[in-house]
This record gives structure tokens, C-alpha cells and sequence, in this order.
């Protein structure tokens, strides 16, 4: 199975653009979850043929490799379009404002944790741009490890998604919490859903979560919540 190409098309101006990759960036992850479903039921199948199989893994070898192709135009794409364009949906005058008011943010470092390349390539955009020290883990597994090798103080924030192959983040987060290392047990975690319910909330509060922002994100409600947390 090939998919051989992808077209976007209409007129789109700059000052749409964050929006627009907002709305690309849900249905992409949408792709992200089915592929990663396959795969869980492909090593656990018994009674497929082994034409069925092998069906199964061109459409999952398909969707990888397209999604991946695309998410790699779109975030060559956002990093130039922030350095070099005026009229964004976050103008460069507002990101001046930004390092100001939030001043107290620069230098911090920050684990964003998530699966989805795109999450992390914009959450990265947004602390950049407040001179926020930037690494990615893309499960909780990869974030425990991180973690686990670090030097105490390190890290002063987690930024962790709760629905990732691997380790959850909220297994991710109540391992931490369970930790002998004080700088880990204590460490802000803030959780980055979809899910915008107030029983997610509290049920991330029950993990040891410090904190909770929805998808798809506004740099205003991220920065005021890694702000709380900090100063909790």
C-alpha cells in the first residue's frame, strides 16, 4: 500500500497560520493513535492469515512514513516562519512582551513529554520564545530515565502528556512521586490533556500533578500555569 502524495491547498495568510496548524496538528495525532493501535494488536494477533498481516503492516508502514513526511514539512516550516515573519498569530511584539512580563520564567529547563512530535515541536516554540532551556522526552519511560540521570535541581518543570504508548503520564508521575530522590518526588508536574473535564483535573491531582492546561494550547494559559506551579 502507498500513499504517494498529500495536497494542501487554498489562501492562507500568515496571520492564520499557528490556527491552521493547530487544526492539522489534531487529526495528525488522530493518524499517530491508529498506528500505534495497529501495531499493539498486530503483536498480539493469533489467528490472521498471513496475507492479512502483511496487509496490516503496508497500511502501518504507510501512515508512519506519511505522517512523519509531513510533520517534518511543518516544523521546517514553523521554526522559519518564526524567525523571519512579522504577522503571526504570535507576532514578534508580542513575544517581546512576553520575555518581559514572564522574565522570571528565563533559564528555567523544562521536560516537555510527549509522543507526538508536532506537541512537542510547538510547546518547545512557545517556552523558547521566553528563553525557556527546552529537552524532549517522547514517553514517560524516556522521561524517568532523563530524569533518573540528572543532577538534582536540574529540571525545574515537567510539562507531561497523559495519553502515550510505553508509560502514561500518569504512571510516569506517581513513580516520581514514589521516588527516594527528594528533587524528583517534588518536582512541578504540570499536565498537558485534551481532556478538559474537571474530573481529569482532579484525577490528575490524585497522580501528584501541580497543574493542568488543555489542548490545543494557548501560550497565555502556559505560561500562567508554569508560573503557578513554579511558585507553589
Amino acid at each position: 500500500m502507498e500513499i504517494k502524495e498529500v495536497v494542501v491547498t487554498g489562501n492562507i495568510k500568515n496571520s492564520d497560520s499557528m490556527d491552521i496548524l493547530n487544526q492539522i496538528r489534531i487529526p495528525l495525532s488522530d493518524i499517530t493513535g491508529i498506528s500505534r493501535l495497529l501495531k499493539y494488536n498486530l503483536a498480539n494477533m493469533e489467528t490472521c492469515s498471513e496475507s492479512q498481516i502483511n496487509a496490516l503492516m503496508d497500511l502501518i508502514n504507510a501512515l508512519d512514513e506519511n505522517t512523519s513526511h509531513i510533520l517534518s514539512l511543518l516544523n521546517e516550516n514553523l521554526e522559519n516562519e518564526y524567525e523571519e515573519k512579522s504577522d503571526l498569530a504570535v507576532p514578534k511584539a508580542d513575544i517581546t512582551g512576553d520575555k518581559a512580563q514572564y522574565k522570571n520564567l528565563a533559564g528555567k529547563k523544562i521536560l516537555v513529554v510527549d509522543d507526538i512530535e508536532l506537541n512537542r515541536v510547538l510547546v518547545g516554540l512557545m517556552l523558547k520564545n521566553i528563553d525557556i532551556e527546552v529537552v524532549d522526552a517522547t514517553n514517560g519511560h524516556e522521561a524517568l530515565n532523563i530524569l533518573n540521570e540528572s543532577q538534582d535541581g536540574e529540571y525545574d518543570l515537567i510539562l507531561m502528556d497523559i495519553m502515550m504508548p510505553v508509560m502514561d503520564g500518569y504512571t510516569a508521575t506517581s513513580k516520581l512521586r514514589e521516588s527516594k530522590r527528594e528533587y524528583l518526588a517534588t518536582i512541578p508536574v504540570i499536565a498537558v490533556t485534551a481532556n478538559a473535564f474537571e474530573y481529569y483535573k482532579k484525577q490528575a491531582e490524585d497522580y501528584g500533578m501541580n497543574g493542568y492546561v488543555t489542548k490545543p494550547l494557548s501560550k497565555e494559559n502556559l505560561y500562567e500555569e508554569i508560573s503557578k506551579a513554579l511558585k507553589d
